[in-house]
């Protein structure tokens, strides 16, 4: 059976260590090596969610600066939260 086509996400630390269950004795630099002679490349899945959509279930927050004249330096500060997927917490 044609590992890569079994499992065409896995890299060359983990196509090493499958490599190597099935009796195979491989390093990683010769699995490296083989990968590139043979074109062949890791498929990364494209994330299964839209980061530019709210998130139902997060609370909403009035902008409580909306009618404040901003009249001097540090008066008003302001942060941008950014969430990265993490296998485990819900959105994967």
């Amino acid at each position: 059976m044609n590992l890569y086509e079994k499992w065409p996400f896995y890299g060359v630390p983990l196509m090493t260590v499958e490599l190597n269950r099935m009796k195979y004795r491989v390093n990683h630099k010769r699995v490296r090596r083989l990968r590139r002679e043979l074109g062949l490349r890791t498929v990364h899945p494209r994330p299964k969610f839209n980061t530019s959509e709210p998130y139902s279930e997060h609370e909403k927050y009035l902008y409580l600066f909306r009618d404040l004249p901003i009249t001097r330096p540090n008066q008003v500060w302001a942060t941008d939260i950014t969430y990265t997927a993490v296998r485990g917490t819900g959105y994967l």
